[in-house]
């Protein structure tokens, strides 16, 4: 859970450096909905 939780922060880093709104939405969901299902 934390090796995802940090690769998603570098994803949005990413999303963030390229100017991509799309895919910060994406990375954001992603970090908001994982922590709730507890995998």
């Amino acid at each position: 859970m934390q090796l995802f939780s940090l690769l998603s922060l570098v994803y949005l880093s990413g999303a963030v450096l390229s100017g991509s709104v799309t895919n910060c939405w994406i990375a954001a969901s992603i970090m908001f909905i994982m922590p709730n299902v507890n995998l």
